[in-house]
């Protein structure tokens, strides 16, 4: 490890560096205390491993700035040369620590000080933590190393599985953390289906529509028909699925860590619309079955105290609401 002065032309940015988006306003002012004050902490850098001269590992706002002051004083030098005056190179190569550091270890010290400063982009946390992770890093080292509850730093993670579109609108304020939390736990087609839906919302993309959105999605059971049933066995049920909603791994309640944002007091919400209609059939067919003696067959007289079922079958009804009257249909007659 050695300092010097490295010609500004040799240095390089890190295409593995996590961050991606600089504010220029906020470059200009570093170029112009840089200018008053010098450069006060060197950039580091490592031999640059695919080309020549070297690739920044730390100080690539730094480097930013000294690259405006240069395109200011070639500017200058312009001018200087013209009037056979002697050209200024302040600002012509960059204080510079020199490391040797293969790419793991580089990777891990761009992420080390993109994360302890201030305002840290939550999609570029998200992308560093996840490598880390990746790069063979526990959650609970990256948590002890950042000073961030391992749940914060899970669910950074999560944020990975954003689709493009609301990746950006996360970057660009559009949607807050709150409402990306809630949707990244849906598929690519559900995150798809939310992003058309609000994309033009005045609001943007918020909490509230968010978690309305996944609430639509998600069919609550405490809700269900087997569980607001009178005889508490009837939560056991496993008709129409084959399982029953407390073993369920469809079940947001058997995901606490997973689905903890939608999790409350009650027993979970499931997540396979198919599966909840079928048990839902099985469960009404069910429950037919079992007044099956209360209710009047075709053909037979009626009676004081049964009851009698009219079905009736419309053209617009969906396949699954034919076949449930068409069991019930069968069952009566």
């Amino acid at each position: 490890m050695n300092f010097q002065k490295i010609p500004l032309d040799l240095v390089k940015p890190s295409p593995m560096n996590p961050r991606k988006t600089f504010d220029e306003e906020a470059i200009k002012e570093l170029a112009d205390n840089i200018e008053k004050q010098g450069l006060i902490q060197p950039i580091t850098v490592r031999t640059n491993p695919h080309d020549k001269g070297f690739e920044i590992v730390c100080g690539e706002r730094r480097y930013r700035a000294f690259c405006l002051l240069k395109d200011r004083e070639d500017k200058i030098n312009i001018a200087q040369t013209a009037a056979h005056r002697k050209k200024y190179c302040h600002f012509q190569a960059i204080p510079a620590m020199i490391r040797e550091l293969n790419d793991e270890d580089a990777f891990e010290a761009m992420v080390t000080e993109n994360l302890h400063r201030e305002e840290v982009e939550p999609m570029e946390e998200a992308f560093a933590f996840s490598q880390l992770i990746k790069n063979g890093k526990t959650a609970e080292e990256v948590a002890l190393k950042f000073g961030k509850s391992i749940r914060f730093v899970q669910d950074r993670c999560k944020l990975n599985s954003l689709i493009p579109e609301l990746m950006l609108a996360v970057k660009e304020d559009k949607m807050s953390i709150a409402a990306a939390m809630i949707i990244c736990k849906l598929d690519e087609e559900g995150q798809k289906k939310y992003h058309s839906q609000y994309s033009n919302n005045y609001q943007g993309f918020t909490k509230s529509n968010a978690q309305g959105f996944v609430d639509s999605l998600f069919m609550n059971l405490n809700k269900s028909l087997w569980y607001q049933s009178d005889n508490q066995a009837d939560e056991d049920f496993a008709g129409g699925c084959g399982t029953k909603c407390s073993l369920c791994p469809l079940n947001t309640a058997n995901h606490g860590c997973l689905f903890y944002e939608m999790k409350s007091e009650d027993t979970g919400r499931c997540t396979d619309r198919a599966k909840f209609r079928a048990k839902t059939i099985a469960y009404m067919m069910h429950f037919v079955e079992s007044q099956s003696e209360r209710l009047v067959k075709k053909g037979e007289p009626l009676e004081y105290g049964k009851t009698v079922i009219a079905i009736k079958v419309e053209d617009y009804e969906s396949e699954a609401s034919k076949a449930f009257k068409g069991q019930v249909i069968d069952l009566i007659t």
